[in-house]
């Protein structure tokens, strides 16, 4: 019991010390370009075969192919809707971001609209798709193939995707993130997901039961992160989202040219989050939940959210160390909540 509080407050205190300021990302026009970069730390990969065959892009870590002896731990980072897993190397820092890093990170290339779920109306069978991936990583890779070496998260769609997975397969992941993440599939009418989807697309999705009928308020509640809740206890979860309005009138203008829908989702989100929080404080069920003062539906968002949670989902899965330090100048405070317990420690990030 201990040492699992100790891990879990380990990890909640690496936020207090991020090891990277990452510049803004680029400009990120839609749909998001591939990445055309070259970099031997990527590699492509494909998994499963016939309708749940994906590919997926995954970044190694320096030395990788050195050190044939070591495994790594694996943090699956999901995409969001209308997009690929290239927008983590195109449209944020992840490369720089993960430069020192001991881990390998995967970027499933999903479906643009696919929820990262098995579909109510078999169409997709996105969440089949993700397990299916997993095998075949933890077989190509030397990885750290059990829960304790496996973090998910995700932006918009993915953040839901990380977190549906994460309480309903509570046995493969040690933590879970969300970043501005539509959370809530709801149980009595359309999440803000399948409102966002049908803007989107201009079609009703076939991924959701109906609301309106008992079995289709059951399959819901069976795909809710917020009525799943209890499922994720025991994880080192976060959650972020902006407020809807950017943090700067020249974001305001460049994303407003790029992609005149941006200031309604963040709003919607904000919505989910604040409804899986306020599910995972009832439960008693530590989490970080970080409600930004300003920020659209961008990839500056998102990419304020990950590099945030990175050093936190890197310590829950044992590929970062931090030491406990007296407090002095230079170091970080951070207040790490489980249950009714508060601790208030100061630490510092070593080998970074």
């Amino acid at each position: 019991m201990y040492k699992g509080l100790l891990a879990a407050i380990l990890a909640t205190l690496a936020l207090a010390a991020p090891a990277h300021a990452l510049e803004p990302p680029p400009d990120c026009p839609r749909p998001v370009p591939k990445w055309d970069g070259e970099s031997p730390r990527v590699v492509e990969g494909t998994s499963g075969a016939g309708p749940t065959a994906d590919s997926y892009l995954a970044v190694l870590p320096e030395g990788y192919r050195s050190d044939p002896a070591r495994r790594y731990p694996v943090v699956y980072l999901l995409h969001g809707m209308d997009s690929i897993g290239d927008e983590y190397l195109t449209c944020i820092r992840l490369l720089e971001l993960t430069a020192d890093d001991q881990v390998i990170v995967v970027l499933p290339q999903g479906t643009p609209f696919g929820f990262w779920i098995d579909w109510h109306s078999g169409e997709q069978m996105r969440e089949s798709a993700l397990l299916e991936m997993i095998d075949a990583v933890d077989r190509r890779f030397r990885t750290v193939a059990d829960r304790s070496g496996r973090a998910i998260g995700g932006l918009s769609m993915g953040g839901y995707g990380a977190m549906v997975q994460a309480a309903r397969h509570p046995e493969l992941y040690a933590a879970a993130a969300s970043f501005s993440g539509a959370l809530d599939s709801a149980d009595s009418r359309p999440g803000e997901g399948e409102l966002v989807y049908a803007l989107e697309t201009g079609v009703a999705p076939g991924a959701f039961a109906p609301p309106t009928t008992p079995e289709g308020r059951e399959w819901r509640t069976a795909h809710d992160p917020a009525s799943l809740a209890e499922r994720l206890r025991g994880k080192w979860l976060f959650l972020s989202s902006g407020n809807g309005v950017p943090c700067d009138p020249d974001e305001a203008r460049r994303f407003g040219e790029l992609d005149p829908s941006y200031p309604v989702f963040e709003p919607l989100f904000r919505t989910d989050h604040d409804r899986l929080a306020a599910a995972l404080e009832t439960a008693r069920i530590a989490h970080i939940s970080r409600r930004y003062e300003c920020g659209a539906h961008t990839f500056r968002t998102f990419q304020r959210g990950l590099e945030e949670a990175w050093p936190g989902l890197l310590t829950a899965i044992g590929a970062i160390n931090v030491r406990f330090t007296p407090a002095r100048a230079g170091l970080h405070r951070a207040v790490a909540r489980s249950g009714s317990e508060t601790a208030s420690l100061s630490i510092r990030a070593v080998g970074r």
